[in-house]
């Protein structure tokens, strides 16, 4: 069983394809939404697990965003975006678990995720990891924090690399 991290797919948000065309050359929401439930379910089995951090959707219709998750065949757990509104979060429940914010021990290295970076977060001073999403790559933070979003990276990240990615920052002091 392996671990998936990412944020901001914005399904069905026509203009992110503008606004982030270096990460989303393609050619309409259609072709979008293929090529990134395609790559899901080529990296995930049915039994890893895909944390996204939150922004999965844009649309108005709970039977477009519900036939979205369906084509994905691994376990999803969710973070709730600023764009995850309640009717988003109904579908998202039928998929997976929804938070607002999680704490994880993956191995020995100690997780936070949220939707929004943080300046401070539970054991930064020790060393722990902050992914989050919200910022489409334009924010870098402070210590061992890193935007996991498709717009930082162009692809879904196995947690093992986002973890060796971060762990290679210095610790952010508390003071």
């Amino acid at each position: 069983m392996n671990m998936f991290v990412t944020s901001d797919l914005h399904f069905g948000h026509k203009s992110i394809l503008k606004f982030c065309a270096n990460t989303r050359p393609f050619l309409d929401l259609d072709h979008m939404k293929q090529k990134i439930v395609d790559e899901i379910n080529t990296l995930c089995d049915p039994l890893d697990t895909l944390y996204h951090l939150g922004d999965l959707y844009f649309g108005k219709s709970q039977e477009e965003l519900r036939e979205i998750l369906s084509q994905i065949k691994c376990r999803l757990r969710f973070i709730r975006g600023n764009h995850d509104h309640s009717n988003h979060v109904k579908v998202m429940k039928e998929f997976g678990m929804v938070d607002d914010y999680l704490e994880y021990r993956y191995k020995d290295t100690f997780i936070v995720m949220s939707h929004y970076p943080m300046t401070y977060w539970n054991k930064s001073h020790y060393g722990s990891i902050m992914l989050h999403g919200h910022t489409h790559n334009t924010h870098q933070g402070l210590g061992r924090t890193m935007d996991v979003g498709w717009d930082a990276h162009g692809k879904i990240l196995n947690i093992e690399d986002a973890i060796s990615i971060c762990s290679k920052k210095e610790i952010h002091e508390r003071f």
